[in-house]
């Protein structure tokens, strides 16, 4: 038997699309609405098993708003599932690839629902296609007047114009459509950065057909806010012939759960999450698929041969970002040339050495003098928790031969974001990270020893009634990195 597409196996809201024009949004949205795999009940009830109702989690998930990026059905209806999907966006129910998701993100959706052809798929439905973004709608006839009305005022809520205020944390959920599509995951959250330069994002990428599951992150620092999830390939098996829309969203929604969980309790989940050095290295460790051609086909992940990430789609050096708000910044300083010197210490809070592979070093024609330590200085936001936590972030500009430093965390007042700020020495005394002396403060340190890229953790005993723990990653020659998690008693 020849393999089936998802909308052939749907049960709920993923109808096999209708040929009576504009009201096919409507039977969508409709049917969502009335399936009682969705309803309201089940919803609460799929919260509270996975522990999403109480404590960190639950005010984590009520800050943020939930976002489906495709490429295709499942991911919206996984969110539908959990009772995160309260607004309808432009990507729930068509087929996207990457590189569209982002062209749109650049040019405000210019053009979205245009498609260059029209055909009839039998069982599987009407395929408006041929869009000069890749994607192609199944479930809405883009031709009427009251569609594209009913997409233009999702646009405008997905750009933050309407109903969602610009500040607010964004969770954004996209499963890739081929495994090369890994490459594209850091210029795909730069681009939503750019989008929502004043609110916290999150991506949380879903990698279909593989053999092992959880969740996998780069090392780097700057990439806390990205996770990939590997989904099971029990769902396609025996040629997808026991495919449902509501076992797909199962296992999204585990995927989605363990992410927002990560997330909600900030740097000291981390760790619990396995590290890669880089996305190639990332798309190595999965099992390679394609899902097909989102401009006139739906989506059937298929096994291929294991390629490398096509170049156009890594991360581009050259363009430059707003790191965005709750992130460590990049130190503005020049830094250095010379490996960092490595210096002994007795401190209680000198960190072991991790398996981290070597930074390379910067090369002489990116070195330049270095600045004057009052330029140096360097200030990062910690996100505001409310009640009793915050989590925060620090960098720390060294000089050529400093190699350890200290802090100062201060809570945050109700919720106004707590702040850190760098000021680093010549010599091997501590560099300071401190912030105004408004409310009491929890002072700790931490020392980087290799002239390699090192990671580590510290508990700070504080100088109050709280305890601060985080860990930090160490480049030589370009900036100390760390986090902090604040617990009030």
């Amino acid at each position: 038997m020849a393999a089936r597409t998802h909308a052939q196996h749907s049960r709920g809201p993923q109808p096999t699309s209708t040929n009576s024009g504009g009201r096919s949004m409507k039977d969508v949205e409709a049917k969502a609405s009335a399936d009682p795999y969705l309803s309201p009940d089940r919803q609460r009830a799929r919260r509270e098993a996975a522990g999403l109702g109480n404590g960190d989690t639950r005010m984590f998930i009520e800050s943020c708003e939930f976002v489906s990026l495709g490429c295709f059905c499942a991911v919206a209806h996984a969110l539908q599932a959990l009772g995160l999907k309260t607004c309808t966006y432009p990507f729930d129910w068509n087929r996207s690839p990457v590189e569209g998701v982002i062209q749109c993100l650049q040019n405000d959706f210019r053009g979205f629902t245009n498609c260059s052809f029209s055909r009839d798929e039998g069982p599987k439905g009407m395929l408006h296609g041929g869009t000069s973004w890749g994607g192609s709608f199944w479930h809405h006839d883009v031709k009427s007047s009251k569609v594209q009305a009913d997409f233009a005022r999702r646009i405008e809520r997905f750009l933050g114009k309407k109903d969602t205020a610009p500040t607010k944390p964004r969770l954004f959920v996209r499963a890739v459509n081929s495994t090369q599509e890994i490459g594209a995951s850091l210029r795909l959250r730069d681009a939503l950065r750019r989008a929502w330069p004043k609110a916290q994002i999150y991506l949380l990428i879903l990698v279909d057909l593989q053999r092992t599951t959880g969740l996998l992150r780069l090392s780097a620092p700057s990439t806390e806010d990205v996770l990939f999830a590997r989904v099971t390939d029990s769902l396609f098996a025996n040629q997808a012939r026991h495919w449902t829309i509501e076992k797909h969203s199962v296992a999204y929604t585990e995927a989605i759960v363990q992410a927002v969980q990560v997330w909600a309790r900030g740097p000291r989940a981390l760790p619990r999450v396995r590290e890669v050095r880089d996305l190639q290295t990332l798309a190595s460790q999965l099992d390679a698929f394609d899902g097909g051609n989102t401009n006139d086909q739906l989506f059937m992940p298929r096994r291929v041969a294991q390629t490398s990430i096509p170049p156009s789609y890594l991360p581009r050096p050259s363009t430059p970002r707003d790191p965005g708000p709750g992130t460590a910044k990049a130190a503005s300083a020049a830094r250095p040339t010379s490996p960092v010197a490595t210096k002994p210490t007795t401190s209680p809070y000198a960190v072991k050495p991790s398996t981290s592979p070597p930074a390379k070093p910067l090369t002489s024609q990116s070195a330049k003098p270095p600045t004057p330590p009052s330029d140096r200085r360097q200030a990062s936001q910690a996100r505001p928790d409310k009640v009793s936590t915050s989590t925060g972030s620090f960098v720390a500009k060294p000089a050529q031969t400093a190699s350890s430093g200290s802090f100062v965390a201060k809570p945050p007042k109700q919720a106004n974001p707590a702040s850190s700020v760098s000021k680093p020495t010549r010599s091997a005394s501590p560099s300071s990270l401190a912030t105004p002396a408004v409310a009491p403060h929890t002072g700790g340190s931490f020392v980087a020893k290799p002239a390699a890229q090192t990671g580590g953790s510290f508990v700070a005993k504080p100088m109050g009634v709280a305890q601060t723990n985080g860990s930090f990653v160490a480049k030589p020659s370009v900036s100390w990195r760390g986090g902090f998690y604040r617990r009030t008693p």
